[in-house]
């Protein structure tokens, strides 16, 4: 927070305090500085995420005209971090593309080990309690079990029961060939392992959705169900899969092959999420020989299967509704000042919804009738992947409630609110009469003196001012630097050149005639 001084005493100390919600949190001593600018840091770490009301303020000073500018407050929101999600894998194609669509996303913190030996690898993986419980989703690739220490698969083991995800994905060193059957990952897995069990690279896949895969979130690729079935349907089949003893009770099977043979299978455990994916072949919705507009849109539904299945494992499935921010001002806002609400609204797949209908509705605390907004605007027809904008000036000051509710078809879509701060104008600026406390306090400060023209109080008359300081000024030891650029020539045909120019002729035929009198010509 920065303050701004007039007229206060450089050396006097201030008190100011931070408040979260109406609540002091931290106290901290200044002093003015003799510009009068002074900044002071507090740092304040959110448990909940939701909005926050923040304020900084100072008590009344000596002599202020206005006390309302002592205090600056903000409304904030605090949200749920980024998904971390930590892959372990060897090197293979399919980690190559999903290290790419996760890699890429900014709603993902992504981290990968990937090919190392185990001194490496094990220097890579968190260290400390704090350092695992950062972590939100774990995916195992191709590593066999015998990689990972007994005390790391036990630490995934407990992430995941206190609300983690784990995905486990297919291939020759995975599930049963992989050396899982009784280790920690297999109790977590919702699928029943049995040591040895082959990973047959030749069983084919073609990924057809159960009645559970078509109701599950990570599974749209399009909120259109006929456009969702027409993308599963032009998926390449493949070949791959992992052999398993079967399907533990409460689980769910998502995705199976034509023989009935489960692909994705998801599950439980505690209050986290698992997920087995017994196929390391999606890599081929991106490289295939389809053509090129089937293979743009397979290639983007193999971008959303994996992002919603991160988003899925974190339990962050809960992208349908609507967001609010603003811009176009810096918060808090000024009475007449400006600013523009910008909505955005998705449906369950994440998609920009387009057509829909946004209402900004806006109530002042403290109003009489509070489930009756101050104000109302609507936006209609945005275009696909643009956000709705609605104009806003600020004409009351005090602390607003901005609620934007979305429908499309006459059904409410989602809803988001936030908080806005707008204050009142700086009226110690406005003020053009002069303060003579504040300048004869200044005057003293600086070891000035202090006049008024009609040389009232303890002030002295203007012209006696003015006659002591041409009287100083006359005694003063000043110096004075001129620099001044004088021109060779100057004019249309300057004389100087053509005497530079005969002097050049003369050098040259002195010259000439030297070289010929000792025989160089």
């Amino acid at each position: 927070t920065k303050f701004n001084f007039l007229g206060i005493d450089p050396t006097q100390a201030v008190n100011t305090r931070l408040l979260v919600n109406g609540v002091e949190v931290e106290s901290k001593a200044l002093v003015v500085q003799s510009d009068g600018h002074q900044t002071i840091r507090f740092v304040h770490l959110f448990d909940e995420p939701g909005i926050h009301r923040i304020a900084v303020e100072i008590p009344a000073l000596e002599g202020e005209l206005d006390v309302n500018n002592n205090r600056i407050e903000k409304s904030v929101r605090v949200i749920k971090k980024n998904v971390t999600v930590l892959y372990i894998e060897s090197f293979r194609w399919e980690a190559k593309f999903i290290a790419r669509e996760l890699g890429n996303w900014e709603k993902v913190d992504f981290r990968m080990i990937s090919g190392l030996t185990q001194r490496n690898f094990l220097d890579l993986l968190p260290k400390t309690l704090e350092e695992w419980s950062e972590i939100d989703v774990f995916v195992l690739g191709n590593v066999e079990r015998d990689v990972f220490p007994p005390a790391v698969l036990r630490a995934i083991q407990d992430r995941v029961e206190a609300g983690a995800g784990l995905l486990v994905i297919g291939g020759r060193n995975n599930f049963g060939a992989g050396g899982y059957a009784g280790s920690p990952i297999a109790e977590l897995l919702p699928v029943i392992l049995r040591q040895g069990d082959p990973y047959d690279e030749k069983q084919p896949v073609t990924f057809q959705r159960t009645t559970d895969g078509r109701a599950a979130f990570m599974l749209n690729f399009a909120a259109d169900p006929g456009e969702n079935n027409e993308a599963w349907n032009t998926l390449p089949p493949s070949a791959g899969l992992s052999s398993i003893q079967g399907v533990k009770h409460a689980a769910q099977v998502l995705l199976e092959n034509q023989d009935k043979h489960p692909v994705l299978v998801a599950g439980e455990y505690g209050v986290g999420r698992t997920l087995a994916l017994l196929t390391e072949s999606t890599w081929r919705w991106v490289l295939n020989d389809l053509e090129d507009d089937v293979a743009e849109k397979t290639a983007e539904s193999h971008e959303k299967f994996w992002r919603q299945l991160m988003l899925w494992l974190a339990n962050r499935d809960d992208l349908k509704g609507v967001s609010l921010r603003m811009e176009g001002a810096v918060s808090p806002l000024t009475v007449d000042e400006g600013a523009e609400f910008v909505v955005g609204v998705t449906d369950e797949n994440g998609t920009p919804v387009e057509g829909a209908r946004v209402e900004i509705q806006i109530f002042r605390e403290g109003a009489e009738d509070q489930s009756r907004p101050e104000t109302v605007q609507a936006a209609i027809h945005a275009k696909k992947d643009e956000a709705y904008k609605l104009p806003y000036k600020a004409v009351l000051h005090g602390n607003f409630r901005v609620v934007a509710i979305a429908t499309k078809n006459g059904e409410e879509i989602g809803r988001d609110e936030m908080e806005i701060n707008v204050h009142r104008p700086n009226e110690e600026m406005k003020i053009v009469s002069a303060n003579y406390d504040a300048l004869r306090r200044m005057a003293v400060l600086t070891n000035g003196g202090f006049a008024t023209p009609d040389a009232s109080g303890d002030s002295r008359p203007v012209a006696e001012i003015l006659r002591e300081l041409l009287e100083r000024a006359k005694s003063l030891n000043y110096t004075t630097e001129k620099t001044e650029r004088l021109k060779f020539w100057s004019g249309d045909t300057p004389v100087a050149l053509y005497v530079l120019m005969t002097l050049f002729c003369v050098l040259l035929a002195a010259e000439w005639f030297i070289r010929k009198r000792v025989g160089l010509v």
